[in-house]
């Protein structure tokens, strides 16, 4: 069942993509590691600035590898945590868990800034070990992409701000 979600039709569609990747051996022998890679952290997902919002509508997981190896390779269950960069504020209480290879699935939620220019980024997490299939391969690639949409209309925007200006947070 779809969560129901009213956004001004107006609003416009911004698909993203970050890249993350996993070398054998590195940093960790016998394993592909995503933790300990440092462009694996703080991706740039969307600049953003203060009072500009966005609603994140759905997220997708893929990797160069087949699913079943990859479930079958999992050693430290992948995560993904959205934040944004300059406040640390993440999107998410808790890490995203990968159990499984994600299509299209909902992941509702509003997002904005009231601290200014701020980057909304992400962190990718997680280790495989090399089974017998993934012998021969050096590097693993995932791929996480979101479906946001800019919020733009200003009476939208009005009316979206003004619970907090009800309980004192100035937009």
């Amino acid at each position: 069942m779809a969560l129901r979600k009213t956004i001004p039709d107006n609003s416009k569609f911004i698909p993203t993509v970050n890249i993350f990747t996993a070398t054998f051996n590195t940093p960790a022998l016998g394993k592909y590691e995503f933790t300990r890679v440092a462009e694996n952290q703080s991706q740039v997902v969307l600049p953003m600035t203060r009072n500009q919002i966005f609603f994140l509508d759905r997220i997708n997981f893929g990797a160069t590898i087949p699913e079943g190896d990859f479930l079958l390779a999992t050693s430290v269950l992948p995560e993904i945590i959205l934040k944004f960069k300059v406040s640390g504020e993440r999107v998410f209480k808790k890490p995203f868990r990968i159990v499984n290879y994600i299509d299209s699935q909902e992941i509702s939620t509003w997002i904005w800034t009231h601290k200014g220019d701020d980057t909304l980024v992400m962190d990718f997490t997680g280790v495989l070990n090399q089974i017998a299939s993934l012998v021969g391969i050096d590097t693993i690639t995932a791929h996480v992409s979101l479906n946001l949409y800019e919020v733009s209309q200003e009476q939208y925007k009005y009316r979206f701000f003004e619970q907090d200006r009800e309980r004192g947070v100035r937009p």
